[in-house]
């Protein structure tokens, strides 16, 4: 508030009034301004095929606002080195390959235009993007250039070229002498013949040694029995027994109802196919003799089995 008096001091007259007043006036503070919205712009240059990677290309940053060219100064940043500096519109700034620089602080709206100065020269070919545009509010325009060279530049003129070489003086020529008659020539004497040498008599060849037969190297057996009730078991497999092989058949074993392998050497002969004879005589008389000797065998072939399962389980 700011405060106004009046008669604020005096004196009291007799049998009168005196009047002070004090007035406050409150005052509001001006609006500041709000800052000036703001965007940046980069310049990216890049060096492809055997161009000079150490270059420096120059590159000319044109500004505009409103059709005009924008006042003030604007700093600039590289990014892999600490340097940095000011620009004005139609400013130049000098890159080489690998090098980006940012422009900051320019008023959104802005156009701007950025040049190469020796784009296309020089054996190089000049691409570019994002050479024209506008600041966006807290954007970041990007203008990127590429310089490709394909060829290495070829060496110019040598300042002293070595003097063209003068060629020889060719000689006279001479004409060619007329060579001396020659004399006939007289045959050689013929000398007496010689008889031919008698060759030496060559030793007949004693024939090469053979050398003794190698016999074949005996088979080789296992040393135990693979499981008999395995799909894959073979019908007969033989084994080695005590350094001595020996062959065992693959045979069902009706009492225990499994596949047993039997040493071949000890088969019931009855359980072994006898072919047939075509005999029909006195059939009845055999089938009854046959009927007896199967259950004889089936009794012997029942107690061999279990025999032969006890020795097994022996070994085991």
């Amino acid at each position: 508030y700011e405060v106004t008096t009046n008669d604020a001091k005096g004196s009291i007259p007799e049998n009168g009034q005196a009047t002070a007043s004090f007035i406050n006036t409150k005052t509001t503070p001006p609006t500041p301004t709000p800052p000036t919205p703001t965007g940046s712009l980069k310049i990216k240059k890049t060096v492809a095929g055997t161009g000079d990677l150490d270059r420096l290309f120059t590159f000319t940053v044109a500004l505009k606002k409103d059709g005009a060219d924008l006042p003030g100064e604007f700093e600039y940043q590289y990014n892999d080195i600490s340097s940095s500096g000011k620009l004005t519109s139609g400013g130049k700034i000098k890159l080489k390959h690998g090098q980006i620089v940012t422009i900051k602080g320019l008023p959104i709206g802005t156009a701007y235009t950025v040049t190469e100065d020796e784009a296309n020269s020089d054996g190089y070919s000049t691409t570019y993007s994002g050479d024209t545009g506008t600041i966006q509010e807290d954007g970041e325009a990007t203008a990127a250039f590429i310089n490709k060279a394909d060829t290495e530049t070829p060496p110019g003129p040598s300042p002293n070229p070595p003097p063209p070489k003068t060629p020889p003086e060719t000689p006279p020529e001479t004409p060619p002498e007329t060579p001396p008659e020659t004399p006939p020539e007289t045959p050689p004497e013929t000398p007496p013949e010689t008889p031919p040498e008698t060759p030496p008599e060559t030793p007949p060849e004693t024939p090469p040694e053979t050398p003794p037969e190698v016999p074949p190297a005996a088979p080789e057996y296992p040393t135990e029995l693979p499981d008999p009730n395995d799909p894959n078991a073979p019908e007969e497999v033989t084994i080695l027994e005590d350094g001595v092989p020996r062959t065992y058949v693959r045979m069902w074993d009706p009492e225990e109802e499994e596949w047993v392998y039997v040493p071949e050497d000890e088969i019931p002969l009855g359980l072994m196919e006898v072919p047939p004879t075509g005999d029909s005589s006195q059939l009845g008389f055999w089938t009854i003799l046959g009927v007896i000797s199967a259950c004889a065998l089936a009794v012997l072939h029942l107690d061999f089995f279990r025999k032969r399962k006890n020795i097994l389980r022996r070994k085991s």
